[in-house]
C-alpha cells in the first residue's frame, strides 16, 4: 500500500496523458531509478559573533588573594539570601513603613517586619535597626527588639522563649525568694540570684523598676525570668573592649563582688580587679566596702597576659599629703594620737591617712631605753613638725622641742611650706637670679 502512494505522486508531479481506467500501473520494481543531480558546494559567510570583555583570569585570582578571610566572608555571603532562625539577631535596614509596621531589609529572602509600637519614634527610611527574630512562617520574618505592654500574652511569651527575645518587665515587689515581675498582663517571677550580676542586700532598690529579661522556664503555668544572664551577655561582649582600652590611671565605676582579709575585688562591667585593703582609703577608720556597692576606682596596673587588674579607690585629689605645707607646716605644734611604738620611736597621726615619727631621741629631754617608757598607744599628745620629706613622704615630729608655753597651731591658718630653717624664703627665690651691677 505505502508503494502504490509513492507511485500517485510521482505521477501527480510528471502530469502524464491521462489513461483508461483499465491500464495496469507498473510497479515500484518496474519504474526507472533517476540518477540524483551533482551537488554543488556554496560557501556560505559565518555570522559574526558578538563577544563581551575578556577576563583577566590571572588579575581575578591575584585580588581575590589579597582579601583577608574576613573580607572574602562577607564577599560571599552578600551574593546569597541570609538564613534566619528563631532567636538570632538581626541587623538591617528600615525601607517602608505602611501602618503600624516597619519593614526590614536583613538580607533574606523577603522583608522582615517589626511592629512600630515596639519603637521610641518612627525610625527614618535608610536608618540601620537590630531586633531578634520571633518567629517564621507564611506571613513572613517577624521581628522583635523586645516584648511587652499590654498586649503581651501567654503565647507570645512562650514564643519569646523559644526565640530566646528579651521581655520587659515591671518588678512588682519582692519576696525572700525573689520578684514578682510583670510582663503586659502577665505575672511572673524572678529569682533574686538572677535579678542582677552582683545583688546587693536590698532588694527593694529594684522595685518599681523596668529591665529586660529572658525567659528560663515556663512550667505548670508559672514563668521565670532572668535578668542576670543578659548582663552576663553584655559583660562578656564588653569585657573584650576592656582589655584592649583599660590603661594605668583611668578612673572607672563598679561594683564589689567580694570581700577578703587582703581587700575587695570591683568588676568594671565584664572584667574583675583587686583593691588591696592598703588601696582600699586614706583612713584607718573607714569601713570597707560590702558587696554590691557600687564604687569608683583608679586603675593601677593592667596585666594582660596574666588578665590581672590592680585597682584603688583612694581619690589623689583628697591625699592626706596634701595637707602637709598648708594646713601641717615647720615649726608647727599639733595635737595627735600616738598609732603605734617602735625600738627606734613613735607614729603620731596627725589627721586621717596622714602620720609622723618621733624618733626616740625627740621622745624625752631625759635619755630612754623605749618609747614605752613615757608612751603608750592611742595616747594623745602635741608634737612640733621638724622636717618634711616631700619625695618620700614622711613627717619628722618632737615631743621635747614643745615646751609648756607653746600653743597649738591654727589649722585654719597655715603657713607656707619652708624645708629648713635656713632658707631666705620667698623673697630669695625671687630675687635669686638676679646680678647687682657694681
Amino acid at each position: 500500500m505505502r508503494e502504490n502512494k509513492t507511485i500517485r505522486r510521482r505521477k501527480d508531479a510528471a502530469a502524464p496523458p491521462e489513461t483508461d481506467s483499465t491500464t495496469t500501473l507498473p510497479t515500484a520494481e518496474a519504474l526507472p531509478t533517476a540518477e540524483a543531480p551533482p551537488a554543488i558546494a556554496v560557501e556560505t559567510p559565518e555570522a559574526p559573533v558578538e563577544r563581551g570583555p575578556s577576563l583577566d583570569a590571572d588579575a581575578l585570582m591575584a585580588e581575590l588573594n589579597d582579601l583577608t578571610p574576613e573580607q572574602f566572608a562577607e564577599l560571599m555571603a552578600a551574593g546569597a539570601p541570609r538564613r534566619y532562625r528563631p532567636g538570632n539577631e538581626a541587623t538591617g535596614t528600615v525601607v517602608r513603613i505602611k501602618g503600624e509596621t516597619v519593614f526590614v531589609d536583613v538580607g533574606a529572602k523577603s522583608e522582615a517586619m517589626l511592629d512600630l509600637s515596639e519603637l521610641d519614634e518612627p525610625p527614618a527610611i535608610g536608618s540601620e535597626i537590630k531586633a531578634y527574630v520571633l518567629r517564621i512562617g507564611g506571613n513572613g520574618m517577624q521581628l522583635s527588639q523586645r516584648i511587652g505592654g499590654h498586649d503581651a500574652d501567654r503565647e507570645t511569651l512562650q514564643q519569646a522563649k523559644d526565640a530566646g527575645v528579651p521581655v520587659e518587665g515591671i518588678v512588682k515587689s519582692s519576696n525572700s525568694g525573689g520578684f514578682t515581675v510583670v510582663v503586659g498582663g502577665v505575672t511572673t517571677f524572678c529569682p533574686i540570684s538572677q535579678i542582677d550580676r552582683f545583688a546587693g542586700d536590698d532588694p527593694s532598690v529594684y522595685v518599681g523598676k523596668t529591665f529586660s529579661f529572658r525567659i528560663i522556664d515556663i512550667a505548670d503555668g508559672k514563668i521565670v525570668l532572668s535578668r542576670r544572664v543578659i548582663l552576663d551577655e553584655e559583660a562578656e561582649v564588653k569585657a573584650v573592649e576592656l582589655w584592649e582600652k583599660t590603661a594605668p590611671g583611668d578612673i572607672v565605676d563598679g561594683v564589689v563582688t567580694g570581700a577578703r582579709d587582703f581587700g575587695v575585688f570591683v568588676d568594671i562591667g565584664g572584667i574583675q580587679g583587686l583593691v588591696h585593703r592598703s588601696e582600699l582609703s586614706w583612713s584607718d577608720e573607714d569601713a570597707p566596702p560590702s558587696r554590691g556597692d557600687r564604687v569608683s576606682v583608679r586603675i593601677l596596673d593592667v596585666d594582660k597576659s596574666a588578665k590581672r587588674i590592680s585597682m584603688s579607690m583612694k581619690d589623689p585629689r583628697f591625699a592626706p599629703w596634701n595637707k602637709v605645707g598648708t594646713e601641717f607646716v615647720i615649726g608647727g605644734i599639733y595635737s595627735g594620737t600616738v598609732t603605734r611604738l617602735t625600738d627606734f620611736g613613735a607614729f603620731v597621726k596627725l589627721a586621717p591617712g596622714l602620720e609622723g615619727l618621733v624618733h626616740i631621741s625627740n621622745i624625752s629631754k631625759n635619755r630612754i631605753e623605749h618609747p614605752d617608757e613615757v608612751l603608750k598607744a592611742n595616747e594623745r599628745i602635741q608634737v612640733r613638725v621638724l622636717n618634711i620629706d616631700d619625695d618620700r613622704k614622711r613627717l619628722g615630729l618632737g615631743i621635747k622641742q614643745v615646751s609648756e608655753t607653746d600653743t597649738i597651731t591654727p589649722r585654719e591658718k597655715p603657713a607656707a611650706r619652708s624645708h629648713s630653717a635656713g632658707n631666705l624664703g620667698t623673697m630669695a627665690d625671687l630675687f635669686g637670679g638676679l646680678k647687682l651691677k657694681k
